[in-house]
C-alpha cells in the first residue's frame, strides 16, 4: 500500500496507526456507510486526541478499526479517523494526492498490511 507516516511518532506507535488506517480502508470499501456519517464527529478546538463519534455507521467503523488487545491512544483514533473521513468523502487516490502535495516527495513508503 502507498502511504505515508501518519503519525510522525514512528515505531509501534506508527505501526498501529497504519493498521488501523488500512483495515478502516478495506471496511469503508466492503460495507460502504453513508459519507454522512462524518458529520457525527465532533473535535474540540485546541484538543488533540480527542474526539467524539455517535451513530452506528462510526461506531461499527471504531470496531472494525481497533481490535481487541489493540494499544490505541485517543490521538491515534483521531489522527486515523480524520484520515479515514477524507478517504471516504473524496476517495483514496485523492487523499494519496492531497498528501503528495503536502509532503516531501521521498516521503511516500509501501506499507505490508496482513489485512490484520
Amino acid at each position: 500500500m502507498k502511504t505515508w507516516d501518519l503519525s510522525g511518532m514512528g515505531g509501534g506507535y506508527e505501526e498501529m496507526c497504519q493498521r488501523m488506517l488500512w483495515r478502516g480502508v478495506a471496511y469503508l470499501a466492503e460495507v460502504k456507510p453513508p459519507v454522512e456519517m462524518w458529520q457525527q464527529v465532533k473535535g474540540f478546538k485546541n484538543a488533540y486526541g480527542v474526539i467524539l463519534t455517535d451513530g452506528a455507521d462510526l461506531k461499527a467503523l471504531e470496531r472494525a478499526i481497533i481490535q481487541p488487545g489493540d494499544d490505541v491512544t485517543g490521538a491515534m483514533h483521531q489522527c486515523v479517523m480524520g484520515h479515514l473521513s477524507f478517504i471516504h468523502t473524496h476517495g483514496i487516490e485523492k487523499w494519496r494526492e492531497h498528501l503528495a502535495e503536502h509532503r516531501a516527495p521521498e516521503e511516500p513508503v509501501e506499507y505490508a498490511w496482513d489485512g490484520t
